[in-house]
C-alpha cells in the first residue's frame, strides 16, 4: 500500500454515523473497492434503504476484446456464450460492464449502436435481451 492510499483507506473505514465499527469489522472492503474501481477508471454505485439493505453497482470500462476472450469470460462467470454470437459481440471502448454474479447477468451500459442491434437479433433462447432505463442508468441488460 503506497503513502497516498493510506488515508483515503483509513480515512473511509473510519466513518459511521456512531463512530463505532460494528461487528469488529474494520470497513476496509468497499475502500479497496472503490481504490481499485476508480483507479481502472470505473465507476461505482451505492443504493441504501432500511428494510432491504444496500445494493452496490460498479461498472469497468473494456477495450474492444477478440471473441475468444469473450468466451472464456462467459465460461468464467458459468454463462454459455455461443462462438458465432462471441465473434460479434465484440465490445468496443466506451463500453461499461457490470457483472452480476449471483442472477448471472451481464448488463452493458454506454454502448453503440451496432452492439444495440446485435443484441436485439441474438436468439432468444440462448441470451435474454433487453433494453432499460432506471434512475441512474440507460442501456442493456442480457442474460
Amino acid at each position: 500500500m503506497t503513502h497516498a492510499t493510506k488515508p483515503f483507506i483509513i480515512g473511509s473505514a473510519t466513518r459511521t454515523k456512531s463512530g463505532a465499527i460494528p461487528n469488529g469489522q474494520v470497513g476496509l472492503g468497499l475502500a479497496l473497492c472503490k481504490l481499485v474501481i476508480k483507479a481502472h477508471n470505473g465507476m461505482i454505485s451505492a443504493k441504501s434503504d432500511n428494510k432491504n439493505g444496500a445494493v452496490f453497482k460498479f461498472t469497468l470500462p473494456i477495450n474492444k476484446i477478440m471473441h475468444s476472450q469473450v468466451q472464456k469470460w462467459g465460461n468464467s462467470l458459468g454463462i454459455r456464450i455461443p462462438k458465432t454470437i462471441a465473434q460479434k459481440l465484440r465490445l468496443h471502448s466506451g463500453s461499461h460492464v457490470e457483472l452480476d454474479m449471483i442472477n448471472q447477468r451481464i448488463v452493458i451500459t454506454k454502448s453503440n449502436l451496432e452492439l444495440d442491434l446485435l443484441l436485439d437479433r441474438i436468439d432468444s433462447t440462448n441470451f435474454h435481451h433487453e433494453n432499460f432505463t432506471d434512475d441512474s442508468n440507460v442501456g442493456n441488460e442480457s442474460w
